[in-house]
């Protein structure tokens, strides 16, 4: 079957969602499906742009221009290493664009897109299946064009990589507003052959604004029905394969003083993921061993970072946005790395798979009930996890974290296969190949 695959997130576009994409597509190619990807041409000013982070395969790669609104606000490159506060952001400007362009400043690059996918489509006898990823929202609507216009020609599934209404990219929580996108949302439930989501509770929340609006069975999950649960995960083939063999570094305890132990966060630090507890808690540890730590940020970081209590004993470093390949080898060289989910309970947290990659110790922050959380604790021996606001807890597990002579124990060993996208990929186009054409699920 022939797949088209609709997306913003795409090399040289980095990020989660290009990971999420990257592995499908070569689950796809693996299995001798022909694939198309439909992306914006990239811009510096993207989010994530990394120009030297490309797809290498088989799939063919169209890149239609498209005019984005927001790289005219930007002044630099989305890439620097601390970004816009929120505090900052809600000028007039900022306030108007919502309304001008619903549902996000992406909606100009629907004509574009759609075109470019129709003209894939075409070019390709037999069935299609086109699968569109959001972020941004407004891809979604391109694959609600195509359906329409082509019918039964295609089976389309839209794949909800985050909640419409998730808190971290949702502008404006005024009614009017809301309400326009529940019903661009919708739309998108009722036209779509398939769709996916990350995990349970994002189900939950979609179902909740639009019970009333679909018959109960409409949210099923089980075989033959609408919806299917993707979670984040990993490539086995892509460059986590580069890593699987652990880089060995000795246990903090066989270790000069002096030498620091270099804890890693890469990635983005989103708003109310707070480090207060965090560096309090190094600092306490290091002053009580006679230790020192270095704290090093590489990506965005939107949550402002407090100075270090202590700068003797806990130095922190900001760097920009590393391409993926860096990103990891420099995953791989840190002595323990951090996974910060915030307030967050209902996704796991993609950096969590690359600490599964290059097998190093991970402090996981985080509530206990959340999936990251979750996950870590069913696969790691001994997991360093705590709350964000928690020092004693996070005390707790650096002193384990140091005292340990076997620091496998606080790393994982392996994953389930459910997280394995290349077997997703499988199962979409099992699943996609059962799909009534037509729709029809809802009422």
């Amino acid at each position: 079957m022939h797949t088209v695959l609709v997306t913003h997130y795409f090399p040289p576009i980095g990020g989660p969602g290009a990971r999420r994409m990257l592995g499908w597509v070569n689950g796809f190619t693996a299995a001798g499906h022909a694939v198309t990807v439909v992306t914006p041409a990239a811009h510096p000013r993207d989010p994530y742009y990394q120009p030297e982070e490309r797809y290498v395969g088989p799939a063919t790669v169209l890149t239609p221009r498209i005019v984005d609104v927001a790289r005219l606000a930007r002044s630099g490159p989305a890439t620097k290493a601390e970004s816009t506060t929120a505090a900052e952001k809600r000028g007039l400007a900022a306030r108007l664009r919502p309304w001008l362009l619903l549902p996000d400043q992406r909606r100009q690059a629907n004509g574009p897109l759609a075109r470019a996918a129709r003209q894939a489509i075409q070019r390709h006898d037999g069935p299609t299946l086109v699968l569109t990823s959001s972020p941004y929202n407004s891809v979604h609507l391109v694959g609600a064009a195509l359906k329409q216009r082509l019918g039964k020609r295609l089976t389309w599934i839209a794949d909800f990589r985050d909640d419409w209404f998730h808190p971290v990219f949702f502008p404006h929580p005024n009614a009017a507003y809301r309400a326009y996108n529940r019903h661009l949302e919708r739309l998108v439930l009722r036209r779509a052959d398939g769709l996916t989501v990350v995990s349970p509770k994002t189900l939950t929340k979609i179902r909740a604004r639009h019970a009333g609006y679909f018959a109960a069975d409409f949210w099923n999950t089980h075989d033959g029905a609408k919806w299917r649960w993707m979670p984040n995960g990993f490539d086995p083939t892509g460059v986590e394969a580069i890593l699987e063999e652990p880089l060995p570094l000795p246990p903090p305890a066989e270790r000069s003083a002096d030498e620091p132990v270099n804890l890693l966060f890469s990635g983005t630090l989103w708003q109310n993921h707070r480090l207060d507890a965090l560096l309090a808690a190094l600092v306490g540890v290091a002053q009580r061993r006679n230790r020192r730590f270095r704290f090093e940020l590489a990506g965005r970081v939107i949550e402002p970072v407090p100075p270090s209590p202590d700068p003797h004993r806990l130095e922190i470093v900001l760097h920009g946005w590393k391409p993926y390949e860096k990103s990891l080898h420099a995953t791989r060289q840190a002595d323990l790395l951090l996974v910060h989910t915030g307030p967050e309970t209902q996704d796991i947290k993609i950096k969590l798979f690359d600490c599964a990659a290059v097998r190093r110790p991970v402090l996981i922050l985080g509530p206990h009930e959340s999936a990251t959380v979750r996950l870590a604790c069913d696969h790691i021996p001994d997991a360093l996890v705590a709350d964000q606001d928690d020092q004693p807890a996070i005390e707790n597990a650096l002193e384990r974290y140091l005292a340990s002579a076997d620091l496998a124990r606080h790393a994982f060993a392996g994953l389930p296969d459910e997280f394995n996208r290349l077997k997703q990929a499988e199962q979409l186009m099992a699943w996609a190949q059962t799909l009534p054409a037509a729709g029809g699920h809802g009422r």
